[in-house]
């Protein structure tokens, strides 16, 4: 995996109820950590949505590894958990969601695809029970494991939305040291920028 540079100028994107975000820049060498940092509402997911290839914005340009088209950025760009755009089913368990996402890629079960899986879930320092229902994990195992399963997509660049929620300060680390980690690039929306992060885009509550 290989990380790749990320560049956005003047991004704006308008709503009914006024701006969503307005005037956002983001740059990221391949491999670094960008922080999204900002309260709830003020526009977090909408931009990583942006920065993703499934969001297109009023105003400003998106460039990806060199792409600026939406659909080819989606081809370089994966969504780890996003709640409400690709949430996991909680009845189903790990072994599962991965086989379903292996499976959607073109993957079958088999060594090959059991080889694939573990090396995403240790890329991010997990080792879990394949049988384990996902319902049951906490706040920084679903993290990782939402990371995990947008690795098995070999992106070049990653995109983690709330990291932080329902995780208690001292075991922050835990989720931001496997971030930090990856060789590829990763874009993550959190309230509180994690201490490791290359650069911070700070989303104001005034948009103006």
């Amino acid at each position: 995996m290989n990380g790749a540079p990320v560049e956005a100028a003047g991004l704006s994107l308008e709503g009914p109820q006024g701006w969503v975000y307005r005037d956002v820049a983001v740059a990221a060498a391949p491999g670094d950590l960008v922080c999204v940092a900002g309260a709830g509402g003020t526009g977090r997911t909408s931009l990583l949505l942006t920065l993703a290839g499934r969001m297109r914005p009023d105003h400003g340009q998106v460039k990806v590894a060199g792409l600026r088209q939406p659909y080819r950025i989606q081809k370089v760009a994966s969504l780890a958990v996003l709640a409400g755009v690709n949430d996991l089913e909680p009845l189903l368990t790990v072994g599962e969601h991965l086989r379903e996402r292996l499976t959607g890629l073109g993957w079958f079960s088999g060594p090959a695809g059991h080889s694939r899986a573990r090396g995403a879930l240790g890329a991010v320092g997990l080792d879990l029970d394949w049988g384990r229902l996902t319902g049951t994990l906490d706040s920084v195992e679903m993290t990782l494991f939402g990371v995990a399963l947008a690795l098995l997509e070999t992106p070049q660049v990653v995109i983690v939305d709330d990291v932080g929620r329902g995780v208690t300060g001292d075991r922050l680390p835990e989720v931001w040291e496997p971030l930090g980690g990856l060789p590829i690039t990763v874009i993550a929306a959190c309230v509180d920028p994690s201490p490791v992060a290359t650069s911070v885009v700070t989303m104001p509550v005034d948009r103006g």
